[in-house]
């Protein structure tokens, strides 16, 4: 695979842009717990005009091919909102996947930061998907418990690539996990219990067939 050249291409067309959205399925088998979004709801979430994200951001795609295969992707990132924020000028990449070829990895590192770089940005940061405010970092511990919402999960190389290609960890975060057995549940609902007593609080489910009315209530 490393002999043969490696072909960075923008993904532009909307038959790009569904194969960019359908690529990591070639990554993760059936046997893995990854989990894949729906496509319907990954295009709409790289949809310029129906993510709002992109009013004050720019976004490129990038697929890596080999011959006329695909290899990786990647998304280059130039978030103008948190540059203004942070007075700083950092590009970002985001929805990186690439198969077990540290080739393939720098090329599409090499595509996301000369991207941001034109731009004007001084470093490259991520993964971001696209900001924060998605899931973002790379899963380095932890590959025993099943992926939850908005969490990542990747192959353990992803970091391995990205450290080799230069990168240094900025942060650390953390996620935990917890067991019905391990939930006092009785304890709390005596505490909530007595609580909603004493303070004369009512609860109950919402109406939503009544749903402006109980706004008001």
């Amino acid at each position: 695979m490393a002999q043969l050249p490696i072909v960075i291409k923008p993904a532009q067309s909307k038959k790009d842009i569904r194969r960019f959205a359908k690529f990591p399925r070639h990554i993760y088998n059936r046997a893995s717990p990854w989990v894949p979004p729906l496509i319907s709801e990954q295009l709409r979430f790289m949809d310029s005009e129906r993510n709002p994200f992109f009013e004050h951001a720019e976004v490129k795609f990038f697929l890596a091919y080999v011959e006329k295969r695909i290899v990786g992707r990647i998304a280059a990132i130039v978030n103008d909102r948190h540059n203004e924020f942070h007075d700083e000028k950092t590009g970002f990449f985001g929805l990186f996947e690439s198969i077990e070829e540290y080739d393939v990895a720098r090329a599409l590192f090499d595509a996301a930061y000369d991207f941001v770089r034109e731009r004007g940005m001084e470093r490259l940061r991520g993964p971001m998907n696209f900001s924060t405010n998605d899931n973002c970092g790379f899963l380095i511990r932890g590959y025993e418990t099943p992926p939850a919402i908005m969490m990542p999960y990747n192959p353990s190389y992803y970091n391995e690539f990205a450290e080799r290609y230069g990168m240094n960890k900025i942060k650390d975060l953390y996620a935990y996990a917890v067991t019905d057995e391990e939930i006092q549940a009785d304890k709390y609902l005596k505490v909530a219990k007595a609580v909603i007593k004493r303070g004369g609080v009512t609860v109950r489910r919402i109406d939503l067939g009544d749903f402006e009315d109980e706004i008001d209530r």
